[in-house]
């Protein structure tokens, strides 16, 4: 029968949740454990906090991680349509998928994983503008720019100015910005050494790591 995957999409008309859910366990344990478990390294300070959306995070990261050289741009198109098809939020579904996946981000295993960082940062980014406007983010998780420097102090070089015609520019990955945030002085800019950041996440997913973000 078909796999009801074709040319990088998931045709959702070809899958049932509910018979997939009953024929498959991960790692042999019935569903309803995991929910009776709770989250734990994913756990927020409250409920409706962290939880599912750090858990989809981890498990990007970490197959990123696990994945060989010559897997991991299947692997990245894979979770890609997945998120494409399945994520339930359609404002950050379109967001992700506006996030341009470019020939050099599939070339290898380092290069799929810095994708995964980039675009995770990307959306906290976002997510960030969002909470510090409602006033409803986790005070205990709050959503930075990952790594921080007291976890990798060599990821980061010295920043740099944004320029303040620059930050005019609208950005289908930025959040629009207001009259008020424009009247600012120019913020600045992180800049990441990118081997390094490459060598934190090595180690930080490892297999002899266990880390929810």
């Amino acid at each position: 029968g078909t796999t009801g995957i074709t040319a990088g999409k998931v045709n959702n008309s070809d899958l049932d949740p509910d018979h997939l859910e009953q024929g498959w366990q991960l790692c042999g344990t019935p569903w309803v454990d995991y929910g009776e478990r709770g989250w734990r390294s994913c756990r927020g300070t409250w409920p409706g906090k962290r939880g599912f959306t750090c858990g989809l995070w981890t498990l990007f990261h970490a197959v990123a991680a696990q994945a060989e050289d010559e897997d991991a741009a299947s692997d990245l198109h894979i979770l890609h349509a997945t998120v494409s098809t399945f994520f339930d939020c359609d404002e950050c579904r379109k967001h992700f998928e506006q996030i341009p996946v470019n020939p050099e981000d599939l070339v290898n295993r380092q290069s799929v994983q810095l994708w995964w960082w980039r675009t995770h940062n990307n959306v906290n980014r976002r997510v960030k503008s969002f909470e510090d406007r409602l006033q409803d983010g986790d005070p205990a998780f709050p959503k930075v720019q990952w790594p921080s420097p007291a976890e990798c102090p060599s990821c980061r070089l010295p920043k740099r100015p944004r320029a303040f015609l620059q930050r005019r520019v609208p950005s289908p990955l930025q959040p629009e910005q207001s009259e008020d945030d424009l009247a600012q002085p120019a913020e600045e800019e992180e800049v990441w050494d990118f081997g390094e950041v490459a060598s934190f996440l090595k180690g930080y997913y490892s297999p002899a790591s266990s880390h929810g973000r």
